[in-house]
């Protein structure tokens, strides 16, 4: 190809005396380069053979330069020109090199493109493009261009980009020179060519803004590399003393350039080692042997100086990852010819199209769903764009409304959200971080220019710019985003990824903020918000409300004390107001409100208190209101004569009289206690409601506290203590050693900080630190080789002063503590150190108040931890106490629970679950230990006179604690170990107690097989707790042992109904069942009404429901049924229309009569039976077509109340309904005959139920045959033919599975089971979540268990384990500790508290000598274990990055799988990680291993199969047909039993030939764990949603499934020509 693509480029043509002469076939050997560039290789063998003969040079740019050339060539050459131009990057596909071989070829590619660069150093090119520009863009209107001139210009526009983003990178100086000389000649021709004004009217037409981006991005690249202050210099001039000081500095950095390279050829010379220079001696100075001189190896010229030693030694390197990147900057001075052509471009820029373009791309720029790949960078040339623009406009003091387009409260925010999205970007995509670095650091840029060019708009703007500049630095001051963006971008700082230019710009855009802030806060113009927590104040009653009641109630007690005299004159007094009064007919007695219905009193109690309150009126002569309340009462209570009869004077005035004279202050006493719980009531439930909601509310970290919005102004030096932090200071000082080469400004700022914390702050004792004063030696050893006369005029002269004061300080310090401030002075600091360097070591907590939150002694953390192990130690916790209670109430300094919480995780402690606020919990005002004293008290009273112990709590604490509410109380006690048991609800207890009686007096026909309990829960007005309702019905007095006794059983029916007999001719009949088939159809086909005798001799030696039809035969039935049905359905509808209205409404009343009751019963058979026969017996009152009419109905009615066995009978009674209708679709049907042919269906419906029920009873068959004997005959056939199809719909089903032996069933929720390895062995470990742990000696034939010992920890069980000797079980619970218990003491031998950092996932026996045991946990962290001696950690691997799900010894590896997704193996003798697989699509959950291959099983049902030690990629992917594949066994070499957590189903897998074959058996509530014995004879599969274990004959099993392989399976399908949907029938036949 070489030599072909040689030849190509030959026929271009040539060059000569400056005339391109192109061949004839020119137009087709350039189409061909294109071809050969589009088929390139992966070592780009074409591209590289094209920038090796150079054609862009010496072809391509001349042919488009040439005069008269065809518009179908020049789009050629530009399309071959672009390609080979774009960037090498591009070229690799936006990877960078990974290996050095691919460096070497990127270097090469990038070298061919800055040789190609110099050939556009030529105007004319330029020109041309200019005149096409123009013409398209210019000179034609936007609806008269053509698509190909659009696409030229796309073309033309990318080379633009192509051609000034090459040499953006440089090897060494010599290249970068040279790089830079050739950008300022490309960049001088197109300025001189015209063709910017082009691109500025782009930028400037709205019509064209689709081309503003790539007109943005092309002005950005011209301008990257320059510095503006320099642009603008050359325009203004230099004198000629600045000539002299450039030139002296250019000389110094060529000589300084000069003497390296004269070093480096030295070095290069002298090969031979210094040593064999001689070696010398240097006298009076003593070596590390102080009796003996120091030896050197060279000529020293000065004795003192030694540093060349240090130089000898091996530095410490820091990796790649941690390394600063100290890029080389790009920003460099133009020419001064090309300075002065830049400053007119840059004017017409901002004249033209800088505010359109910014507006316009702005947003185009970061959409990454518009940007192409063309425009990969976009963003990054924005914000060059935009850094160098604001700060051209700052130097050259332009006016506001030419910079506007990216300015103010905008410009901020979106370059502020940029910066943190980048950042953010750096955490989560690792490779392409540097990359964002990079990106964050010009956006960073863009934000420092930002605010520097609004700090110049407020110092020399105008009035406008300057109220513009103070409104958006107001803004920006006060949100507190703005504020924290330096601290925590330096926080967020990785040496990895950002790069010292970062840090540069960082330090100089945290100066010049500050600098804003603190002229702001000095002035007082600064105001922020600030909260300030509400302070909680007692609610007081207003005085005059509290001395009003005083009075009243005064008052009541002294007319309730009247002495009898004292009434006889005052009803003398009056009497005659009394009768005048009750003459009058216009009191108005609407307003009044004789009883307050709010008092829980009986009537009788309302009526005493009224007739209190008329007495009280009349003592008090208010006889207008006494008689009003006499009548509003007689109105209330009118059917008795409390109040005196209406309308008799008399005998009011008498009623009245004698009320004045009775003595009621009995009644008043009971006013006063009835008034007193009615309002302790309502405080208690608003209190009630209010804590209620809080003791539920778990999951709130912390609690919601009021707070004040307060104005304040903003304090400066507490915003810069935030800066006096290490993790901040240490990047100052790394960025200082560099002083020398810093600019001034960054040096200026770098210092300015020091000195504000040092000296501001008054916090010197921050930068004790000795890296610091290295940096200060070296700024005097700088400063004193500089003449004394002109030290002053140095730059960093300042720097010099503030080391001469700093270090003042630092002497005055070391005087007064001594040799310990050098110790401090290797360390960063806290505050708490700088304090006691400040004031003496010891006084930071001697100085602290007693009461000081922040206040944590080393004594008070002892004691925490003490109280922490105390409380995790005990074996019965306080009920209802965590473990924040139990510290804040036992720690002998007060803390609150947050901050007990925040301690506890400071120390790395588990806080056991307890929460940072536990709604209120227990009060910090409650009296805990008084109420305790109480309850003790209470606890010691007589049965017979023993108070309520609320009540009496409440009592004992109200005179020294004050009052407490009920709910207050009761909530309190569980935290001083009482139980109380809340009173009963009246209304529901009533409720239940009517329903009850309801029930009773209910005859039992009409109860239709409803229970009690089943009964008063369907007709509850409120939905009650069914436990609930049982207490209160017990404790009503009813019996529900019967009840609950037959929902237990079946409950346990349920879950055996998938049991099968264990019997050995059961297994044998499983085996013959494909063989039998035939012969079950014969016989099914030939049974008759003539030969039942026969039937039941067969019956009683076979069971019947073992025997399955053929599909023949089913299919028959079901065809048959579905002819029937539609047949019914055309007899129903003709019955339907002839059915009478009254008919109709009849049943409907009676039915709705059952219907009504229905809905308030449970799902149970019996119950389906009675409605059957109560619904039958009122249907047959009715016309035979009506009752069949309805049928359907009351089916659907029966289907929506009952469980799946009544689905089926439902479903068999439509058919045989429908059947029966069809015979005679156009006869009457006679009521008599129907309601029998109902009876008889009914009879079908039960028989076959009990089928069902007993099944595996052949007495139970043989009852159900002898019951239909008792049928009429013409019932028999139809009752044997729904027989048969039931039998044959089960057998079905039951097909799917293969043999179920057993099933274990816990009490507690299982979380982990263990099978002994030992060979013959059957011993059974089982971990509950509550933490016990039983092992069993376990016998799977007869289901015997024996415990051999009970263990219970503190925390559930993670994982169990057996030891091969069985002489320990191992154990991980969930609070991560690893646990060795003696098989026979039953004793914890050993535990280790953390054995990992997070909660342990899994465990595996290990059989190595050094390694018993290894663990995993959910970080991905894998850890070996050998519990014998005194370290037992043996090896520790963090390859993975998730949970790990299983472990798998295979001989001397270690084979995990993971949640990341991969499958690693270990090497347990070589202690590291061997290989790991490529990131599967789901997490990998399970594994299983053999000699050939390995098998994992997935989050995604998929089986992912490996060959063995070959675990880099997947042989084969297999589906399994299962939601996930959380556990696999493999049976026999191909044989996998597979079961997911999500289905029922554990299935069978045959792995090559791959076939998914029938299900093994199920578990109700999904299988989360599988295991083998030793004798790989049983299977055991565990489910914790049913809590129950199960156990299979493998043996079995195995025998059923005959031995396939790939090539037995070819050769069955050659000979029969197809392959069957049926598995097992091809087996079936490998078998016989």
């Amino acid at each position: 190809m070489a030599i072909i693509l040689q030849g190509t480029i030959a026929a271009l043509g040539y060059f000569e005396n400056g005339v391109y002469y192109r061949e004839p076939d020119c137009f087709e050997s350039l189409r061909d380069i294109i071809r050969f560039l589009r088929n390139d290789d992966k070592q780009f063998a074409a591209r590289c053979k094209c920038g090796e003969s150079n054609i862009v040079e010496n072809d391509l740019v001349p042919i488009m330069c040439t005069q008269g050339l065809t518009n179908e060539l020049f789009d050629v050459c530009l399309r071959l020109c672009a390609n080979l131009l774009q960037p090498t990057i591009v070229t690799f596909q936006g990877k960078p090199p990974e290996d050095k071989e691919q460096e070497e070829l990127y270097v090469k590619l990038q070298g061919y493109l800055s040789r190609s660069k110099s050939a556009f150093a030529n105007s004319e090119l330029f020109k041309v493009l200019r005149l096409k520009m123009e013409k398209y863009f210019m000179d034609t209107p936007s609806e008269d261009r053509d698509e190909d001139d659009r696409l030229l210009m796309e073309r033309i526009l990318l080379l633009l980009r192509f051609i000034f983003s090459i040499g953006q990178t440089y090897s060494n100086n010599e290249h970068m020179r040279r790089a830079q000389e050739v950008h300022d000649l490309v960049l001088k021709a197109f300025l001189g060519s015209g063709i910017e004004t082009v691109l500025i009217f782009i930028g400037s037409s709205r019509v064209d803004r689709d081309f503003h981006l790539s007109a943005l991005e092309i002005i950005s690249l011209t301008l990257k590399e320059y510095d503006p202050q320099a642009i603008l210099e050359a325009k203004i001039g230099r004198d000629e003393e600045t000539k002299k000081k450039d030139e002296m500095e250019l000389r110094q950095i060529f000589e300084e350039e000069e003497r390296k390279r004269v070093l480096q050829q030295r070095n290069a010379i002298s090969l031979r080692h210094s040593r064999f220079g001689g070696s010398y001696v240097i006298k009076g100075r003593s070596s590390i042997n102080p009796e003996k001189d120091m030896l050197a190896m060279k000529v020293v010229k000065d004795p003192t100086q030694t540093d060349y030693i240090d130089e000898r030694k091996s530095k410490k390197i820091l990796p790649k990852n941690r390394r600063i990147t100290n890029e080389r900057s790009l920003v460099r001075a133009p020419p001064t010819s090309l300075a002065l052509l830049m400053n007119e471009y840059i004017k017409k820029i901002f004249e033209g199209c800088y505010n359109n373009l910014t507006r316009s791309t702005k947003e185009m720029a970061f959409n990454g769903s518009t940007r192409t790949q063309a425009h990969r960078n976009a963003d990054v040339q924005f914000f060059v764009f935009l850094r160098f623009c604001l700060q051209y406009a700052r130097l050259a003091k332009l006016p506001l409304e030419k910079v506007n387009g990216m300015l103010g409260k905008e410009a901020f925010h979106f370059v502020q959200v940029k910066i943190n999205d980048y950042l953010e970007i750096t955490k989560v995509e690792k490779q392409k971080a540097k990359h964002h670095g990079m990106k964050a650091q010009y956006a960073l840029s863009s934000y420092k220019e930002l605010i520097l060019y609004h700090q110049y708009l407020i110092d020399q703007g105008t009035q406008v710019e300057k109220e513009f500049g103070l409104e958006t630095c107001d803004h920006i001051l006060k949100m507190q985003e703005y504020r924290e963006l330096g601290i925590l971008i330096f926080k967020q700082f990785t040496p990895g990824v950002l790069t010292k230019g970062f840090l540069r710009e960082l330090i100089l855009a945290t100066h010049y903020y500050l600098k804003i802030l603190e002229r702001s806060a000095k002035n007082n113009s600064l105001k922020i918000i600030k909260k300030h927590k509400k302070k909680k104040q007692k609610k007081v009653k207003q005085n005059d409300e509290v001395k009003l009641a005083k009075i009243t109630e005064k008052k009541h007690k002294l007319l309730d004390k009247m002495t009898e005299n004292q009434l006889e004159e005052l009803w003398g007094v009056l009497q005659t107001p009394v009768e005048e009064a009750l003459l009058e007919t216009d009191i108005d007695t609407d307003d009044l409100m004789p009883i307050n219905s709010t008092l829980q009193v009986e009537d009788d109690d309302h009526k005493r208190f009224l007739l209190l309150r008329i007495q009280r009126a009349l003592r008090d002569s208010d006889v207008r209101l006494a008689v009003g309340l006499n009548k509003a009462g007689r109105q209330l209570f009118p059917t008795d004569d409390t109040f005196g009869k209406d309308g008799d004077f008399v005998e009011e005035l008498a009623h009245l009289k004698e009320l004045f004279f009775v003595d009621l202050r009995e009644v008043a006493v009971s006013l006063q206690e009835a008034e007193a719980k009615l309002e302790g009531y309502l405080k208690g439930t608003a209190e009630n409601k209010n804590e209620e909601n809080d003791e539920y509310d778990e999951y709130s970290e912390e609690e919601e506290e009021n707070f004040d919005l307060v104005e304040e102004n903003f304090e400066f030096n507490s915003h810069l203590v935030q800066f006096a932090r290490h993790d901040i200071l240490k990047w100052y000082i790394l960025m200082l050693n560099d002083f020398l080469t810093n600019s001034s400004e960054l040096n200026k700022a770098i210092i300015k900080m020091l000195h504000r914390i040092a000296f501001d702050l008054k916090d010197p004792s921050r930068i004790y630190q000795v890296s610091f004063f290295q940096v200060l030696l070296n700024v005097k050893s700088h400063i004193s080789s500089i003449d004394k006369e002109k030290q002053k005029e140095s730059p960093h002269y300042e720097l010099y002063k503030f080391g001469y004061h700093f270090l003042t300080s630092f002497f005055n310090a070391f005087q007064r503590i001594g040799p310990q401030l050098f110790l401090e002075s290797l360390f960063w600091k806290t505050p708490k150190e700088c304090y006691e360097i400040e004031h003496g070591f010891g006084s930071y907590f001697s100085n602290q108040k007693e009461s000081a939150p922040q206040a944590w002694t080393e004594e008070l953390e002892i004691e925490v931890r003490d109280l922490h192990r105390e409380f995790a130690d005990m074996d019965e916790r306080p009920s209802g106490m965590d473990m924040l209670d139990f510290i804040e109430h036992n720690l002998s300094r007060s803390r609150s629970r947050k901050q007990i919480h925040r301690k506890l995780k400071e120390l790395g402690l588990d806080t056991l679950g307890a929460k940072m606020s536990k709604g209120k919990g227990t009060l910090s005002g409650f009296p805990l230990v008084p109420a305790k004293d109480a309850y003790t008290t209470w606890q010691g009273l007589g049965d017979d006179n023993k108070p309520d112990l609320v009540e009496y709590i409440q009592k004992q604490l109200l005179e020294e604690h004050g009052e407490f509410s009920r709910p207050k109380i009761i909530k309190q006690l569980a935290y001083i170990g009482a139980n109380y048991e809340r009173k009963v609800n009246e209304g529901l207890l009533s409720e239940l107690r009517a329903l009850k009686e309801q029930y009773e007096e209910t005859p039992d026909e009409e109860r239709l097989g409803a229970t009690l309990l089943n009964y008063t829960l369907r007709l509850l007005s409120e939905k009650k707790p069914r436990k609930q309702v049982i207490q209160q019905l017990v404790a009503l007095g009813a019996d529900l042992s019967e009840e609950m006794r037959k929902e237990t059983e079946e409950k346990a029916s349920r879950k055996k109904k998938i049991m099968k007999p264990e019997s050995s001719d059961d297994d044998e009949e499983v085996g013959e069942r494909s063989a039998s088939e035939p012969e079950a159809s014969e016989s099914d086909g030939s049974r008759s009404s003539d030969g039942e005798k026969n039937e039941k001799e067969s019956r009683r030696s076979k069971k019947s429901h073992k025997v399955k039809k053929s599909k023949k035969a089913k299919h028959r039935f079901d065809e048959s049924d579905d002819e029937e049905a539609v047949r019914s359905q055309s007899s129903l509808s003709n019955k339907e229309n002839s059915t009478s209205s009254q008919q109709t409404a009849g049943l409907t009343k009676t039915r709705s009569k059952v219907t009504k009751k229905r809905p308030h019963f449970e799902d149970s058979e019996d119950d389906a039976e009675n409605m059957q026969d109560n619904e039958t017996q009122q249907a047959s009152h009715f016309d035979t077509g009506d009752v069949l009419a309805q049928k359907s109905t009351k089916r659907r009615t029966l289907l929506n109340d009952s469980d799946v066995e009544n689905d089926d009978e439902e479903a068999t009674l439509s058919t045989q309904q429908t059947a029966t209708q069809s015979v005679v679709p156009d006869q009457e049907v006679d009521p008599n005959a129907e309601s029998s042919q109902l009876s008889n269906d009914l009879e079908i419906s039960k028989l076959t139920k009990k089928r069902q029920r007993f099944e595996d009873s052949d007495e139970e068959e043989e009852t159900i045959k002898e019951s239909i004997d008792d049928l009429p005959s013409s019932t028999q056939s139809s009752v044997s033919d729904n027989m048969r199809k039931q039998t044959s719909n089960d057998t079905t089903t039951k097909r799917r599975r293969v043999v179920i032996r057993m099933e274990l069933e816990f009490e507690e929720t299982q979380a982990s089971v263990a099978f002994s390895s030992k060979e013959n062995s059957t011993r059974l470990c089982v971990g509950f979540l509550d933490g016990a742990i039983h092992l069993y000696d376990f016998n799977p034939k007869d289901l015997s268990r024996k415990l051999l010992f009970e263990y219970r920890l503190k925390a559930a069980v993670r994982n169990v384990a057996i030891c091969p000797t069985e002489e320990n079980v191992y154990v991980t619970s969930r609070n991560r500790a690893l646990c060795q218990i003696d098989v026979a003491t039953g004793l914890r031998t050993r535990c280790i508290r953390e054995a990992h950092s997070s909660k342990p996932s899994s465990i595996c026996q290990l059989t190595l000598e050094d390694q018993l045991l290894a663990t995993g946990d959910e970080d991905g962290h894998i850890k070996t274990w050998d519990l014998r001696v005194a370290s037992p950690e043996v090896l520790s691997f963090e390859e993975q990055e998730d949970v790990i799900y299983q472990l798998v010894q295979d001989r001397l590896k270690l084979l995990t799988v993971s949640a990341d997704g991969t499958l690693a193996v270990y090497d347990l003798r070589k202690g590291k990680m061997k290989t790991k697989s490529e990131t599967m699509h789901g997490e990998l959950l399970s594994l299983v291993v053999n000699r050939k291959f390995c098998y994992a099983g997935s989050s995604e049902g998929i089986l992912e199969i490996f060959r063995s030690g070959e675990y880099g990629n997947i042989v084969e992917r297999f589906e399994t047909g299962l939601a996930s594949v959380d556990s696999i066994i493999e049976l026999r070499r191909g044989l996998l039993a597979v079961a997911s957590g999500n289905e029922t189903g554990i299935r069978l897998l045959h792995v090559n030939p791959n076939k998914r074959l029938q299900l093994l058996g199920e578990h109700e509530g999904g299988v989360d764990s599988m295991f083998l014995s030793a004798d790989k004879k049983w299977l055991l599969s565990s489910s914790m949603a049913d809590q129950t274990v199960k156990v299979w004959d493998v043996k079995k099993v195995k025998q059923k499934v005959p031995i396939l392989t790939a090539s037995a399976a070819k050769e069955k399908v050659k000979q029969n020509g197809n392959v069957s949907n049926d598995f097992w029938a091809d087996l079936a036949e490998d078998s016989d």
